[in-house]
């Protein structure tokens, strides 16, 4: 089963859409540290952030499973996209904090 890490206290909603349309397993996680999500980020193929993660080289060479990364918001403005065009990670942002973007196309 496809692990979903859920961050940056992303939304219960967002939570309960995925649960809707597909069989993940969803962990919201709020309030952990740099350190701490480093050490659980190689557990899941997705992850979703808001503003309070940056998620740069150092979180990439943890994310083993690592398949998605979506930023919730406006733009893609914490995610480190010299980092991640090495990788072969897809990686998105929701148009607005209250949708989710799932397209990788």
């Amino acid at each position: 089963m496809n692990k979903i890490l859920l961050l940056d206290k992303v939304a219960k909603a967002a939570a309960d859409l995925l649960h809707e349309h597909a069989d993940f397993e969803i962990d919201m996680q709020n309030n952990l540290t740099r350190e701490q999500k480093l050490s659980i980020i190689d557990q899941y193929q997705a992850i979703v952030i808001r503003s309070a993660t940056f998620f740069d080289k150092n979180f990439i060479d943890k994310a083993s499973n690592l398949k998605l990364i979506v930023r919730a918001g406006e733009r893609t403005d914490k995610i480190d996209k010299k980092a991640v065009s090495f990788s072969s990670y897809c990686c998105q942002y929701s148009r607005s904090s209250n949708q989710l973007c799932c397209d990788c196309g």
